[in-house]
């Protein structure tokens, strides 16, 4: 049985990501003190909307 890398409650690792569409630069230190919620998923899907729209987060681009 393979062992999964993720564990509730750990810390994520630092990264950094392009934003669609506006091409900025966000990295999890640029985001410190504002709850986070990554979703990687084809930018036109519509339940990657969906779930955006439900969480009342701003969009990044």
């Amino acid at each position: 049985m393979a062992s999964s890398s993720i564990i509730v409650g750990q810390q994520a690792p630092a990264f950094t990501l392009t934003a669609l569409g506006s091409n900025r630069i966000v990295s999890l230190a640029s985001c410190q003190g504002t709850a986070l919620l990554l979703v990687f998923h084809d930018q036109n899907a519509v339940a990657a909307r969906t779930i955006h729209a439900g969480s009342g987060a701003r969009p990044l681009s």
